[in-house]
């Protein structure tokens, strides 16, 4: 009876395993792009499982699905991925787009630019969008943990004077300061533009991509490009925006009557006598009661009159941009007013900007860039 029961008892086992593997479907096809060309290394992978495949030399695949009305996903860099329903299709041609958003995306080189699916040197770029991210008044500043490669370093934070050093290479390659070109032109510092002026900022890190500049881009290269106008009928646009700051560990500290209470009992402990203790009972008395000697023994907290709780910095921009086939212009005027966290200190910078855009004939053209600041810090 026992064997026969072992018996029933496998054949049940097995069954349940026939019926697991029966419940699989194997689907096979090829993957192509738009102009037939197999495309090799695309993932294929069923929807909800972790395992799949990825399409051979020939720009073929096999797979195992649960069912025939199960979902299949294709990716492949540079291309839009897609999800495909079988419904009962076992052999598929699948044809991948190209993902043209990606493709197009350009950068700033050293001869002007280029798509960054063509670029091989080691680059890196960062855009307006993030930049206006970043909670600070200083461009340089703004950089901070944006740019791979890029090391910051910033030694102060007096309103005014807190912009960042920069090192691409580390500060063993030479001097350590990269070289600074704004649209084109090679400077000796880095601007204190606003970033609504700035398209995008881009750095050249390896020998490849800053070949063009020779020795002085030892240390690397930063390009900074600013906006230029568009064909398009003149846009107005308006950017305003505040920002808080405050210290973020501030000591507390005992006030008079206490210090002096501790201190002489931190005495008593060491075992000084009485009348040794750093304050006399009439010295604790006048500092609870400082009367007319309120500057000697006054309880006066000099962080809470030396320092604010939070200072606020406020950024105004107006620009203006549009164009024609023949002229294409921009200009911007900003404000930037940013008050320091200890009191009576502060900054207040005034910027504009004008780029002009002329295609006096159709073998020459001409461009006029005007820039300038005015400053003030207390």
């Amino acid at each position: 009876m026992k064997s026969k029961c072992f018996s029933l008892l496998l054949l049940f086992l097995f069954s349940l395993v026939s019926i697991g593997a029966y419940a699989q479907v194997k689907v096979e096809g090829s993957v192509f792009d738009e102009t037939d060309n197999p495309l090799i290394g695309v993932s294929v992978f069923t929807e909800g499982r972790k395992t799949g495949t990825v399409t051979n030399a020939d720009g073929h695949f096999t797979i195992m699905v649960p069912n025939a009305n199960s979902y299949l996903t294709f990716s492949y860099v540079g291309y839009m991925t897609q999800k495909v329903q079988l419904k009962g299709k076992k052999i598929l041609k699948i044809v991948m787009k190209e993902d043209a958003e990606l493709l197009d995306e350009v950068v700033v080189v050293g001869y002007g630019t280029q798509k960054k699916i063509n670029v091989t040197g080691a680059i890196a770029q960062v855009d307006n969008k993030e930049l206006k991210m970043a909670p600070s008044g200083n461009l340089s500043s703004m950089l901070a943990g944006r740019l791979p490669g890029l090391i910051t370093k910033q030694s102060s934070g007096q309103p005014g004077k807190d912009g960042a050093s920069l090192y691409i290479r580390g500060n063993g390659a030479g001097d350590g300061d990269p070289l600074i070109v704004i649209d084109g032109v090679v400077t000796d510092y880095f601007p204190t533009f606003s970033p609504d002026e700035v398209e995008s900022i881009t750095i050249l890190k390896d020998a490849t991509a800053a070949a063009v500049y020779g020795v002085r881009a030892a240390a690397g290269v930063i390009l900074i490009t600013t906006k230029r106008g568009t064909i398009q009928k003149p846009t107005v646009t308006v950017n305003s925006s505040v920002t808080l700051s405050q210290n973020t560990n501030f000591p507390k500290f005992l006030n008079g009557p206490d210090y002096a209470y501790w201190y002489n009992t931190a005495q008593r402990l060491d075992g000084v006598a009485e009348e040794s203790l750093r304050f006399t009972a009439n010295e604790i008395d006048r500092i609870e009661n400082p009367g007319d000697n309120e500057a000697v023994y006054g309880n006066t907290d000099w962080f809470d009159l030396l320092f604010k709780n939070v200072a606020p910095a406020y950024t105004n921009n107006v620009s203006v941009s549009g164009g024609t086939e023949r002229l294409k212009f921009f200009a911007s005027v900003g404000a930037y007013n940013q008050e320091g966290v200890i009191d009576h200190t502060s900054y207040d910078k005034y910027n504009f900007r004008s780029n002009m855009d002329a295609k006096v004939t159709d073998n020459f053209d001409l461009s006029l860039d005007l820039s300038g600041y005015v400053s003030e810090d207390n």
